[in-house]
């Protein structure tokens, strides 16, 4: 049994070689840390099909068959009643399970689309729509994850700010 579950859209290519983006090297170091100290980990990933991508004696990475939302619906399922950590490893992935075990990361703005871009530089008509729904979406999975979470990891101070405007009482979450 695991005694720490992260929860991450990529942490391997489908070449089956580490992803060296910014998140995946944050989880990597936060993942080496708990092997040193011989604390036992699973990685839960999106993937093409379900099987164990990785395993050795302190890590397993589990590679999940689904879509870039239905991971959201699926995680918990995968993660031990019994575990000591659950770690989410991006803040859209807190809708709708994480609670007051989970610790998230928050890595940036993603929901900071300008909307005024010329028509003629857009990728279709419905842009504009596609990026108010977007930024409302991400807007409010942040409050439902701050609201819900244990504490939030933010590499980005723009969390920091919305909490300070419309969340107050949950600044101390944030870290």
């Amino acid at each position: 049994m695991c005694d720490a579950y992260f929860v991450t859209r990529f942490y391997y290519g489908y070449d089956r070689k580490l992803l060296n983006g910014g998140s995946e090297i944050h989880l990597r170091e936060i993942v080496n840390i708990f092997q040193t100290k011989g604390i036992n980990t699973k990685i839960i990933q999106r993937w093409y099909k379900n099987e164990i991508i990785y395993k050795d004696e302190y890590l397993e990475v589990e590679g999940v068959k689904a879509s870039q939302f239905s991971i959201n619906f699926i995680w918990k399922k995968k993660v031990s009643k019994k575990a000591k950590i659950i770690h989410l490893n991006d803040i859209s992935l807190s809708f709708p399970f994480a609670d007051k075990k989970t610790t998230i990361t928050f890595h940036g703005v993603g929901w900071d689309i300008p909307t005024n871009i010329p028509y003629k530089y857009a990728l279709d008509k419905y842009f504009r729509i596609k990026a108010h729904l977007f930024r409302y979406y991400s807007i409010n999975n942040m409050k439902f994850a701050v609201t819900r979470s244990k504490k939030i990891l933010s590499v980005d101070s723009s969390l920091l700010r919305i909490v300070q405007h419309q969340l107050p009482e949950f600044r101390e979450k944030i870290i």
